[in-house]
């Protein structure tokens, strides 16, 4: 009876016990058994060993390292997918290299060589496989060994109260920032950045009471309008390689330039040395072009009468340029 009872009241002890669902204890040497079948054995000590917590954390450790290997393994994925579908697919300015037209100028992208800037004609007059609207414009230098070629000649007059005299004065381009850009309908546009001039050779000034040797010394010119100045093209001229047109309008230059008084026979009035003429505005007369797809530019200036340029030095001395001939040759800065 006694047997009966014991054997019957123990599933009761087992399942409402918290130790008996979570840890069991052992003291001395024995075994402590897990809930979920493992045994543990231990000698000489007291062990105890959480069944139910061990095997949940192992469980979420599993889940949680499976999971980030999954995140790890589907980004990898999709970059590699990204990449691989848009690696090559577009050109710099973002067209997509295909059969669509993105600039709508009747040419496939694929095809255009400007694929973001409409142009039909597709003119590419330099042949570098870019079309004209997507080029770069065209820089033009002084070559070495081109000094000779661009001498441009101006009259000067030098002024004192009403005293005048007049000189030619050649004006010899040795340094030259000047940039060309064409478009893909027949229109180009001209912009001298900056021209530089040597020191003019001596000329004698008479004035009535008095007689001066002078030279034109540090000018220079800055365009401080790019691209104001245009020309026209035909498409024929364009697809033979030399364009020949005549700008539309005159091109302002900021000029400055120091007069220099290497002599005079009256120094109150003409006080020899150097007299700064003032950072003014003047204009260079609309001059011929012709533009070689070889990479020369040529200048031709022919306007006798034109008002260049117009001063007072600090010591009341006025000067003016009128007129400019003569021809400037450039070459393409490589």
């Amino acid at each position: 009876m006694i047997l009966a009872l014991l054997v019957g009241a123990a599933p009761a002890c087992g399942a409402g016990d918290p130790i008996g669902e979570s840890e069991s204890a052992t003291s001395g040497e024995g075994t402590a058994t897990t809930t979920g079948g493992e045994t543990a054995s231990s000698e000489g000590g007291s062990t105890g060993t959480s069944s139910t917590g061990t095997t949940t954390e192992t469980s979420a450790t599993d889940a949680t390292s499976a999971a980030a290997t999954d995140a790890t393994e589907t980004s990898a994925t999709t970059d590699t997918e990204t990449t691989e579908a848009t690696d090559g697919d577009l050109f710099p300015c973002g067209a997509p290299i295909d059969d669509g037209d993105a600039d709508r100028d009747g040419v496939v992208n694929q095809a255009d060589n400007c694929p973001c800037d409409a142009n039909p004609n597709q003119l590419d007059f330099d042949g570098d496989g870019a079309g004209n609207p997507c080029d770069e414009p065209i820089h033009y230098t002084v070559l070495e060994g081109g000094l000779a070629d661009n001498v441009l000649i101006t009259e000067a007059k030098v002024k004192e109260l009403v005293f005048t005299c007049t000189f030619p004065l050649d004006l010899r381009l040795i340094g030259a920032s000047v940039w060309v850009r064409l478009d893909d309908e027949g229109g180009g546009a001209v912009w001298y950045e900056q021209l530089t001039f040597d020191e003019t050779p001596v000329e004698t000034c008479k004035l009535t009471i008095a007689t001066m040797q002078v030279a034109i010394i540090d000018l220079y010119g800055l365009g401080s309008q790019p691209y104001a100045v245009g020309f026209p093209f035909t498409l024929e001229q364009h697809g033979a390689g030399t364009i020949e047109a005549v700008q539309d309008s005159p091109h302002d230059l900021e000029l400055s330039a120091v007069l220099n008084i290497v002599e005079s026979s009256n120094e109150k009035l003409a006080e020899p040395g150097e007299h700064q003429l003032d950072y003014l505005q003047s204009v260079f007369p609309p001059g011929a072009m012709t533009v070689d797809a070889g990479g020369d530019l040529t200048v031709v200036f022919d306007d006798p009468g034109f008002a260049v340029y117009a001063d007072e030095t600090n010591s009341g001395l006025k000067v003016t340029l009128t007129g400019l001939t003569g021809t400037m040759r450039l070459g393409a800065a490589r």
